[in-house]
């Protein structure tokens, strides 16, 4: 069983591009949307309907679907014409969503996951490092702002929301509090270290798990 490191990160962090530096340099897997987007297309699920996917119910049971009738392993290699739809099932498929896919991925190891709950599912797993990439919140609304073309205003509005979201994501299906320092091995500021920086410490880390687990990397 490989290395697998999971990221959950704060809007305007640079969690993203933290992680794929991070996948960059050990070498492993980067899985973001892409989780769930190959099962999403199967479902017949649009992209734009994915973008509220993990808002919606209704939609996060059909991906459910997808994942229960194909193995993980085999989505990426079914064409998505020609599929029959996918039958609604309840929203409680959520939990089944994310746990096939993130436990499949971690059972081959070498991947660095974002977001999708992946700590809270593998804060138990011998070999997951689980990662909080955070910074100050006036410094995230300034990245905000400058990444996405917002006046101030509008930017420390979106961080707000969007902090309540994967507040409430965390709390509503996995009973789990978003920030808790238990949730997570490490914890890195992008204020104080940058991307560059976070990455290194972020493998650092990641290094000396793989070595007590006895398969350096």
């Amino acid at each position: 069983m490989g290395l697998v490191v999971a990221v959950s990160r704060q809007l305007g962090a640079d969690g993203e591009a933290v992680a794929r530096r991070v996948a960059d340099k050990l070498n492993f897997q980067y899985l973001d949307r892409e989780i769930v987007s190959r099962a999403a297309m199967l479902a017949g699920v649009s992209e734009e309907a994915l973008e509220e996917a993990e808002k919606v119910p209704s939609l996060l049971a059909r991906i459910a679907d997808v994942l229960g009738r194909y193995p993980a392993d085999e989505l990426f290699a079914i064409p998505v014409g020609g599929l029959p739809p996918a039958p609604a099932l309840t929203h409680d498929a959520y939990r089944a969503l994310i746990e096939q896919v993130i436990r499949s991925v971690a059972e081959r190891g070498r991947a660095v996951i974002v977001g999708h709950a992946a700590p809270v599912l593998l804060r138990d797993y011998p070999n997951a490092l689980t990662v909080f990439v955070a910074a100050p919140f006036e410094y995230r609304v300034r990245q905000v702002a400058a990444q996405e073309r917002l006046d101030l205003k509008a930017a420390e509005k979106r961080v707000k929301e969007v902090d309540r979201e994967r507040a409430d994501f965390f709390r509503t299906y996995y009973g789990a509090d978003w920030r808790s320092p238990e949730l997570y091995h490490l914890t890195v500021n992008t204020a104080r270290f940058g991307v560059e920086g976070a990455a290194r410490l972020i493998v650092a880390a990641a290094r000396l798990i793989a070595e007590r687990l006895g398969s350096p990397i």
